[in-house]
C-alpha cells in the first residue's frame, strides 16, 4: 500500500491538485446520491437478468484498472471547460430522457429505461473529471472511463437483434464444423436433420452472454498486454469470431452425443449446464492469440532496438 501513500503525497505537494481531487470526489458522491434510485435498480437488474449479469462486474474492473496504475497516473490540474460542458450536456440529456420516461409512465422495458440513466451517470462523472484535471490525467483515465460504458444495459431491441445475429452466425459455424468432422446432416434454415434427431438452433442458444463476457475479457487483455491499436482491434475482432465458433462447437458436441448416444442427450447437462465449460475452453485459443500478438510486438520492439542506425551516404 506504499504507492497509495505516495499518491496522497503527490496530491499534498500541490494545493491546486488536492483541491481538484476533493472537488471530483465530492462530485462523484453527489452524483451517487442523486442517482441512488436508478443505481439501485441497476444493481437489482444485473443480479436478476440472466444474460446481462456481467454488468455488475464492469465498474469493479474499471476501478481495478485505475487502482493498479494509480502510482503511474500523471496528476495535472486544470480542466477543459468545453469538453466538460459537452459531456455534461450529453449526460443531462440522457438523464432527462430517463426522468421523462419515469414520470410520464412510458411503457419502457427496464433495460430501456436504465440504459440512458446509466450512460447519463457515466457522462456526468466524466464531466466532473474533465472540469478539474488536465490533459495528461484525462488521457490516463480515458480507457477506464470508456470501459464503464460496458455497464450500460443493452436495450431489449438491441439485445434481441444481437441474439438473432449470433443465432444465425452460430448456425453457419455449426454447418462448417459438421462438414469438417463428416457428421451426416441435412440443413433447413436453422434446423439440422441428423440421424435419429432434428436439432434447431434456437434464439436462446445464441450464446450471447458468454460472447459478451469473452468480448469484454479481450478488451481488458488487449489494453493490459498490447500496445498496437491494430493488434488490439484484431484481438477483439478475433475474439468475437471465436465466440461464434465456440457456440458452433458446443452445438456440434451436443449433436454428436445425440447421434452416438441417443436423442435423450439433448436434455443432458452438456446442453443445460455445459455453458461455463465451453466458455472456459474458449479462453485457451484466446490466450494463444494474445500470446502470439505479444510475441510479435516484443520481437518487433527488440528488432527496432538491435537494428543498427542507417548511415548517411
Amino acid at each position: 500500500m506504499h504507492w497509495l501513500s505516495d499518491f496522497r503525497k503527490r496530491l499534498s505537494t500541490d494545493p491546486e491538485l488536492e483541491r481538484a481531487w476533493r472537488k471530483t470526489s465530492f462530485w462523484a458522491l453527489l452524483l451517487s446520491l442523486l442517482f441512488c434510485f436508478p443505481l439501485v435498480m441497476w444493481v437489482l437488474f444485473a443480479l436478476q437478468h440472466e444474460i446481462q449479469s456481467y454488468l455488475i462486474l464492469v465498474p469493479c474492473i474499471a476501478a481495478y484498472l485505475v487502482w493498479i496504475r494509480l502510482d503511474r497516473i500523471p496528476l495535472e490540474s486544470g480542466g477543459k471547460a468545453s469538453l466538460s460542458l459537452a459531456l455534461g450536456a450529453a449526460g443531462l440529456l440522457l438523464t432527462g430522457a430517463y426522468l421523462t420516461s419515469l414520470f410520464a409512465g412510458w411503457p419502457f422495458a427496464q433495460a430501456d429505461a436504465l440504459a440512458p440513466a446509466t450512460a447519463g451517470f457515466i457522462l456526468l462523472l466524466g464531466a466532473g473529471v474533465c472540469a478539474q484535471f488536465g490533459a495528461a490525467t484525462r488521457s490516463a483515465l480515458l480507457f477506464p472511463f470508456c470501459f464503464l460504458f460496458f455497464s450500460v444495459p443493452l436495450p431489449e431491441r438491441a439485445l434481441t437483434l444481437l441474439e438473432i445475429f449470433l443465432q444465425h452466425a452460430s448456425a453457419e459455424a455449426t454447418q462448417v464444423l459438421f462438414n469438417l468432422v463428416g457428421l451426416s446432416h441435412l440443413r433447413e434454415g436453422l434446423m439440422f436433420r441428423l440421424p435419429g434427431i432434428t436439432i434447431q438452433v434456437a434464439q436462446e442458444c445464441s450464446g450471447v452472454r458468454s460472447t459478451l463476457v469473452l468480448l469484454i475479457t479481450s478488451v481488458v487483455a488487449s489494453q493490459l498486454f498490447l500496445r498496437s491499436p491494430l493488434k488490439r482491434a484484431g484481438l477483439i475482432l478475433g475474439t468475437f469470431v471465436l465466440g461464434i465458433l465456440r457456440n458452433g462447437f458446443r452445438i456440434l458436441v451436443i449433436a454428436w452425443l445425440c447421434v452416438e448416444r441417443g436423442p435423450h442427450m439433448i436434455d443432458s447437462w452438456v446442453h443445460r449446464q455445459g455453458g461455463p465449460i465451453f466458455f472456459a475452453l474458449s479462453l485457451l485459443p484466446l490466450g494463444v492469440m494474445l500470446w502470439l500478438m505479444i510475441r510479435a510486438e516484443t520481437g518487433r520492439r527488440r528488432g527496432a532496438i538491435l537494428a543498427p542506425p542507417s548511415q548517411a551516404q
